[in-house]
């Protein structure tokens, strides 16, 4: 899906602006609205979207990174977690928490 031409696109656009503005420039928060990431994530927002898979061409922090300003977790979840699938010919596999642990480790580390 495009954000330049999704039907939608200007609520949402406005939307995250609004949100991204408290913590960024106003240059940079144009852009990111317009990023694959940031905007599936107004997608989620205005449930025209049930889910998004991420991953496959943009690093794991990427993909948190707009998931945690835009969705943030429910209300007492302080942490998170990640997996993804990886099949060859013959298996798939399923790697857990690969990229989010050390951050949760840091993160608690801090406190």
């Amino acid at each position: 899906m495009d954000p330049s031409t999704f039907y939608s696109n200007e609520k949402i656009c406005n939307y995250l602006f609004q949100k991204l503005l408290t913590k960024y420039s106003q240059d940079r928060a144009n852009k990111l609205v317009r990023s694959t990431n940031y905007f599936s994530m107004g997608l989620l927002h205005y449930n025209i979207g049930e889910g998004l898979i991420g991953g496959a061409t943009f690093k794991t922090s990427e993909v948190l990174r707009p998931a945690l300003e835009i969705i943030k977790t429910k209300k007492g979840i302080q942490r998170i977690s990640s997996y993804f699938l990886m099949n060859n010919q013959e298996k798939t596999f399923l790697f857990a928490d690969c990229a989010v642990n050390p951050l949760q480790i840091v993160m608690n580390w801090q406190k």
